[in-house]
């Protein structure tokens, strides 16, 4: 039984990875990267970390940016993501992670509290990197 889950994680795993490059195609056009980490540790056992961040051009560092810069693509990545694999919750329904420029600052949204900002203009700005946890893929 330990062959067939570490068999379906692994295929999990690359199926993500697809989905990643399928569905961030636009924002990896425009100089925006992802990076999937996958965790075994005791908080998030078997779970997979999904890194967006943008490259500088200058050394390929990570550059800082707007969420208005990519919000049009995000969102819809997001809905889909949460439709077709579990997502991870940081606190209540946060399941977006924000790490700004100030390596201090940093903050957690839900889906809709994202949706709601993109609706009224307000921006989460100097963003270093953002992450989401997934667990598997929904039946």
């Amino acid at each position: 039984m330990k062959i067939i889950k570490l068999f379906e994680k692994f295929i999990d795993e690359d199926k993500l990875e697809q989905f990643c490059k399928d569905n961030l195609a636009y924002l990896i056009d425009a100089g925006y990267s992802f990076t999937l980490d996958y965790m075994d540790d005791d908080v998030y056992d078997n779970a997979t970390e999904i890194t967006i961040f943008k490259k500088s051009n200058i050394n390929n560092d990570v550059a800082s940016f707007n969420l208005s810069e990519i919000i049009d693509d995000f969102i819809p990545f997001l809905l889909l993501l949460d439709k077709k694999w579990n997502l991870l919750k940081y606190a209540s329904d946060e399941v977006v992670y924000f790490k700004h420029e100030d390596d201090d600052y940093y903050n957690y949204q839900s889906i809709d509290d994202l949706i709601y900002q993109n609706d009224s203009n307000i921006d989460i700005e100097e963003i270093r990197f953002i992450e989401i946890m997934v667990n598997g893929r929904k039946n």
